[in-house]
């Protein structure tokens, strides 16, 4: 349940821990317990089995810096250094620091070394993050070379910033005020200004804002560590400075080492480069305790809606205990399995009471790990009036649950999913170093060790008591029904309370300038032009050359090989992608959605949410979900489609039902896929109607959260069939179809599930099946043995496909919501105009991205981020994200084929961007993500060949390659259509860009 910033540490609770097995030989074992090795005195060290990793603690003699090297075989490097900061207000300082100190450093001074970076760096990572304690700078890379020169840059970045003598990079990262000339109104600017305005367009942010507020008002937990945009434009430039001076010191450090590098070149490279040039401080920030409330809190807060949408039925409920601790990994451990077992279950206690009763559309649940965590019971689409009864049922519910005890089926459940998700090990985008590193960092910094949240076994042993004692039922007395330190809280939206807002702040800015002498006027204007002079000006050939790069002798010129095995089941195409899993099998069973007629479409993903959900003839919905949390790793079942790469619009539409499981309990994951396939019961109307409007609800909150993604969608629909499908599926379209279908269930009942029946039996079907499979070849044979019986109860019946005709018009649309910034994409498609899908496009855009749209629509333009891609299936487009403006980044598209015309760089530059396009697609992946990865290329028809080509062609990229694409980009662009998702007031005051307005929420 923890939110926070874009640019912030993800949500990752407490217990997000990595896969448990045999502890490698550790590097380095000549070190010894209380010598000093390079300026470091090594403390102590423990193995810990849940990373496959030796911990090595260290503290820096001279500074009192803090390291911790967990030492394993895993060659993707991670290094990371953090420091304690506490908020004293909402101002956002910490996270305008996190953004300023990524600008220019002392020796590397080009205005965005980070950019620099990820031009000509093979690193597999590379951000920043700010929490509420602390504002952490963490890398990856799998090259040695390019390690040491990520730590190298990071590090200078951190302590050696330039914003001290270049005022430029506050006002450009933070916030600004901004006047062109003397007629112009003064308005703000700044990058983490609009992403915090963008971060207060979604009512859950503001929600989760306002509990920590309210109820830890004493602490910095009260405080937005992103920033409250009203507040960020009160943080003063010399304070900003002081308070770097003061945190961002070694003696304030937390440094995290990772994987197979030799710890000893390390620690002599941080303390010879870095520490060695500063002294030890005393700063010793502590964090405060909110003293207990004597009886529960109650408020009432508004957020903003469109000026025109009803407010019915769009209330947030919420109630909240203050409960555990990061320094008790037991309790907090409990804390999470309890927010599945009483909310988010299907079939959880307080669901059901809350569905029972009437009270909103869907519930969810929370636990935010901190000093002092935070247990949250949030009710969506709810209304004023139903506060107090939400929280009577929630408390009632709690009593009765005690009185009874939890299911000892659903606590089974909830417990083996998780320890499944704990030794899976799989976390996207993360590498497993830096997990290590979010997960011991809040216990290193409160609790003052390292290893307290990083070790995972002992806490899920206790835990699992609950399966024979009163062990959680405890924990609900004591820490919520006998706690008056709780929080109810009532979001009610407010129409028009955006256009308010800016009305206040344009006031403001408009009383501000009235107030301001001749001279400030000029002084301001004079800030603007030059603030955009330094933008505008390009780094110093001198600058640039003072950044590590790595050279094309360090990329591997083959493609990857992702090899499928193509075999062959009864009728059943099975598409084998052999690899060691640790003893999971990856299941993907793809069954032929062509059959089903056009009108039937957008019932597709309405049949994949209910499957799972509904009773079945053996089971009850909540003990199915039991039985899949006690035998697998999850079912998921969604509509999908594969666009073959030699002709796009040639596509495969699929539903698919995927699962994973351990190689031992197969046959319950062929049982349970086959159950919710065959023996789902359709005729319980009343459930159907709960799950529905769970999922309205749902979507309601995606529709207010995802404008770049709606967009998107709605452009794709505009240029290929392929897009037209996906947008109904998934897109605004289906938004609305379902939200018309909750409203009108009643009278729609019978024909929905005699809708849904038919679906069924026009999907699962043994005929044209293809079925994916990720493991290893012993396993699989395990599989080839148990797959027949379920491949037998499957109809065999020959169902024709349906042609399918979309209207493809180009049109120009605005997505109209209460969102305080934009989304402003612009898209065609490449293939209609005889374009081919090249290497060379790779390489377009990175430099496009890195050296055009970014400085242009993010440093000079003030939103959070920008883009350009080519997709395999002929979409090009160009993006914003969290934008103040429309127009001037549609004039900022109009011209990117003047930059890429006008485009010049050395060979050296032009192989820093090949580089880093390779870091792009050389991300290192988990044996799931490859077998999947395999299995799409092979469905699309992407071949090595085809890849190695691209990768040839990328490579072999020249300047004149890219400044010959400029005409493709002018021919492209010039006929592209647009889409804005963003606030009302502003599209409608340049309501002439676009065709048709849409209304994103009805």
């Amino acid at each position: 349940m923890k939110k926070s910033a874009c640019q912030t540490i993800p949500a990752l609770f407490l217990f997000v821990f990595l896969v448990s097995s045999q502890i490698g030989q550790a590097k380095d074992i000549q070190l010894r317990p209380g010598k000093t090795y390079h300026g470091f005195r090594f403390i102590k060290e423990k193995q810990i089995k849940e990373y496959d990793a030796v911990g090595r603690v260290f503290e820096h003699v001279r500074t009192g810096a803090r390291l911790l090297k967990l030492e394993s075989s895993d060659d993707n490097k991670s290094f990371c250094i953090t420091f304690k900061f506490l908020p004293k207000d909402d101002t956002g300082v910490a996270h305008i620091l996190e953004h300023a100190t990524l600008n220019s450093s002392k020796n590397f001074p080009v205005k965005s070394p980070i950019q620099m970076l990820f031009k000509g760096s093979l690193q597999t990572f590379a951000n920043a993050f700010t929490s509420h304690e602390y504002v952490m700078y963490p890398i990856a890379s799998r090259n040695q070379n390019d390690f040491f020169n990520l730590m190298n840059v990071y590090l200078d970045m951190v302590f050696n910033p330039l914003m001290y003598q270049e005022k430029n990079i506050f006002l450009q990262e933070g916030w600004r005020y901004e006047l062109g000339d003397k007629n112009q109104e003064l308005t703000y600017n700044g990058i983490v200004y609009n992403e915090m305005k963008g971060n207060y367009s979604s009512p859950q942010q503001i929600l989760m804002q306002k509990i920590r507020k309210n109820l830890l008002p004493k602490t910095i937990y009260a405080h937005d560590m992103g920033g409250d945009p009203e507040k960020i434009p009160y943080l003063d430039y010399k304070e900003f400075l002081a308070l770097h001076k003061k945190y961002f010191h070694p003696s304030n450090s937390y440094i995290t080492l990772y994987g197979d590098g030799n710890t000893l070149e390390e620690l002599k490279f941080i303390h010879e480069k870095y520490l060695s040039k500063f002294k030890k401080t005393k700063i010793q920030p502590v964090i405060s305790l909110q003293k207990a409330f004597k009886q529960m809190k109650q408020i009432t807060l508004d957020y903003p809606i469109g000026k025109n949408e009803d407010t019915q039925d769009k209330t947030f409920l919420s109630l909240s205990f203050v409960a555990g601790s990061t320094l008790q990994p037991e309790l907090s451990m409990a804390m999470d399995v309890l927010t599945d077992l009483l909310v988010n279950l299907p079939a959880a206690p307080i669901r059901k009471a809350l569905q029972e009763a009437g009270i909103g559309k869907d519930v969810s649940c929370g636990y935010d790990d901190s000093k002092q965590g935070v247990f949250t019971i949030l009710v969506d689409n709810a209304n004023p009036e139903d506060k107090d009864r939400f929280l009577k049922t929630v408390l009632d519910t709690l009593g009765q649950v005690i009185k009874s005890g939890l299911e000892k089926k659903q606590v089974e459940g909830v417990l083996n999913r998780l320890e499944f998700k704990l030794r899976e090990a799989d976390f996207g985008s993360f590498p497993k170093g830096l997990v290590a590193t979010a997960t011991g960092i809040r216990g290193w910094i409160i609790g003052k060790d390292p290893f307290l949240t990083m070790q995972w076994e002992k806490p899920l042993t206790a835990t699992r008591a609950a399966l024979k004692t009163d062990y959680l039922e405890k924990i609900i007395a004591k820490h919520f029904l006998k706690n008056s330190h709780a929080l109810l809280v009532a979001l009610r939206p407010k129409a028009g309370l955006t256009e308010e807002i800016a009305a206040k702040t344009q006031k403001k800015l408009a009383a501000l300038k009235a107030s301001m002498s001749a001279t400030q006027i000029e002084a301001l204007i004079d800030q603007t032009k030059k603030l955009k002079k330094w933008q505008m000006t390009p780094d110093s050939p001198e600058a640039i050359g003072k950044m590590p790069m790595l050279g094309i002798a360090d990329l591997n010129p083959k493609a990857e090989d992702l090899k499928v095995l193509e075999k062959q089941i009864g009728k059943a195409k099975v598409l084998h992608f052999p690899i060691p899993t640790n003893g999971i099998i990856y299941l993907q069973l793809f069954f032929d959605a062509s059959g089903v007629p056009q009108e039937m479409i957008d019932l597709l993903p309405i049949l994949s949410d209910l499957l799972g959900k509904l009773d079945t003839k053996q089971h009850p919905y909540g003990e199915l979900n039991s039985n899949i949390n006690i035998h697998t790793g999850g079912i998921q079942i969604t509509p999908d489609t594969f666009s073959d790469f030699k002709n796009p619009d040639d596509f495969m539409r699929r539903l698919s039902v995927s699962g994973k499981v351990l190689t031992a309990k197969l046959d319950n994951l062929l049982d349970l896929q086959s159950e919710i396939i065959h023996d789902t019961q359709m005729s319980n109307q009343q459930r159907i109607q709960q799950v529905l409007t769970e999922i309205n609800a749902g979507l309601q909150g995606y529709a207010r959260n995802a404008g770049q993604n709606l967009a998107v969608s709605r452009l794709a629909a505009r240029i290929s069939p392929l897009g037209a499908y996906s947008e109904r599926i998934k897109g605004l379209t289906h938004i609305h179809f379902v939200e018309k279908l909750t409203k009108d269930f009643d009278t729609k009942a019978n024909d929905l599930v005699a809708d849904l029946e038919m679906l069924r039996s026009l999907v699962f079907n043994q005929n044209n099946l293809i079925v994916g499979i990720t493991c290893s070849d012993e396993d699989y044979q395990k599989f080839e043995q148990q797959f027949p019986p379920f491949l037998k109860r499957l109809a065999d019946k020959h169902i024709p496909p349906q042609t399918l005709s979309f209207s493809i018009e180009p049109k120009n649309e605005a997505l109209l919501s209460s969102s305080k910034v934009q989304y402003v994409i612009k898209a065609t498609n490449y293939h209609k105009r005889n374009y081919a899908y090249s290497g060379k496009l790779h390489l377009l855009t990175q430099i496009l991205s890195w050296d055009y749209l970014i400085p242009k629509i993010r440093m000079e333009g003030g939103a959070y981020g920008a883009w350009v891609f080519f997709a395999r299936n002929g979409m090009a487009a160009m993006g914003s994200y969290r934008d103040p403006h429309i127009r001037k980044t549609l004039d900022v598209y109009t011209k990117a084929p003047d930059f890429v015309r006008g485009f010049k760089a050395d060979k050296r530059e032009i192989t820093r961007s090949i580089i880093g396009t390779i870091a792009t697609l050389d991300k290192p992946m988990t044996p799931s993500l490859k077998g999947s990865t395999a299995i799409e290329y092979h469905l699309e028809n992407v071949t090595l060949m085809d890849r190695q080509k691209e990768r040839d062609e990328l490579l072999g990229a020249t300047l004149e390659d890219i400044n010959q694409l400029a005409d493709m980009l002018t021919d492209l662009f010039t006929q592209a259509n647009i889409c804005v998702y963003g606030n009302e007031e502003k599209i409608k005051a340049q309501k002439d860009l676009f065709d048709d307005l849409l209304e994103v929420i009805n």
